[in-house]
């Protein structure tokens, strides 16, 4: 989303260090974290078995359990939830933990983003049930993330909501200003997620 931290070169210097593939896919900004992960599925390849996604903010502990477990994953598995640390107190212990989805079975698809922010997977052949694994643990890195992706996500969110007043948008405003440490504002939208659905 228009990064400025030199992503595209650190991405191929990491690439050139690991000997792996690094595919740079230029697209424009629009506003919507669904659009652009549906951009780079779109171009995984048809060999692509499972798919596998982190944010640059984020820091992967256990990631050595990545390829065994992807490995052993028996057919009714579509994809593999790790715990995601969030938000953090003022002594930088996690107070926002959630499992997110992390590996998609490329069988289960073709895969699509939803949402504007804090967007979420579906895989189109129903059934397949998601795996919780502990092994690896994804840090969201708060100090990498700027004021400015803070009023985006929010701003993202208040798109949303206009468009649509469900009660997941309700739900992940609460989680937004609470990682903010707004507390009116993350009181105001959970008792709109508990009250008003």
């Amino acid at each position: 989303d228009r990064t400025t931290d030199n992503t595209i070169e650190v991405c191929r210097r990491f690439a050139g260090w690991w000997k792996i593939p690094v595919k740079v896919i230029p697209f424009t900004w629009r506003d919507d974290f669904a659009y652009a992960r549906n951009v780079a599925l779109s171009k995984t390849s048809k060999k692509t078995t499972h798919i596998l996604w982190f944010d640059a903010d984020d820091t992967i502990k256990g990631a050595e359990h990545i390829r065994p477990l992807c490995a052993a994953l028996t057919p009714e598995v579509c994809g593999v939830l790790f715990p995601y640390f969030y938000g953090y107190d003022e002594f930088g212990n996690p107070n926002v933990v959630h499992d997110r989805q992390r590996i998609f079975v490329a069988a289960y698809g073709p895969w699509k983003w939803r949402y504007r922010v804090h967007e979420e997977p579906n895989p189109s052949i129903q059934g397949g049930r998601w795996l919780g694994a502990t092994m690896v643990q994804v840090y969201h890195n708060p100090e990498r993330s700027t004021q400015s992706a803070v009023g985006r996500n929010l701003r993202l969110l208040q798109m949303e909501w206009s468009e649509e007043k469900t009660p997941r948008v309700a739900e992940f405003f609460g989680y937004q200003y609470f990682a903010s440490r707004d507390w009116e504002n993350t009181c105001k939208w959970f008792q709109t997620f508990l009250g008003d659905f």
